[in-house]
């Protein structure tokens, strides 16, 4: 199922929204999504620093997978933090650089960050 993910800073959790009926199909604190596209609607972001509040403009949209690190096959998988702050960038980036990101293979979300793999 392709889905749209986005932090929920209501519920500290991760919202898990449905590309097709841009509902809300559930909630975790994980959510693994691969062939990731980084979204951030240019419109939302501006309402953001115009009114100073927030609002859900950016999202990771890809398939949802299920994703366990204790694979051995995929312990050759290199992971670099992505973050998104609306008052310093335009889009998702690097953490190290503030690289832009827009596309990943595979983008996984925890309590403690944003990591991608495969960065485009």
């Amino acid at each position: 199922m392709i889905v749209e993910v986005y932090k929920n800073l209501h519920k500290k959790l991760y919202s898990i929204r449905s590309n097709k009926t841009g509902l809300v199909v559930g909630h975790s604190q994980a959510v693994a999504v691969r062939n990731a596209t980084l979204v951030v609607q240019a419109g939302g972001r501006e309402r953001v620093l115009r009114e100073q509040r927030k609002n859900v403009h950016a999202f990771v949209k890809g398939e949802r997978i299920s994703f366990d690190f204790t694979q051995p096959e995929l312990a050759h998988l290199v992971f670099e933090e992505i973050t998104y702050n609306p008052h310093k960038n335009s889009s998702f980036v690097y953490k190290g650089t503030n690289t832009p990101v827009r596309h990943a293979d595979l983008v996984v979300l925890w309590p403690g960050g944003v990591y991608a793999c495969g960065i485009v």
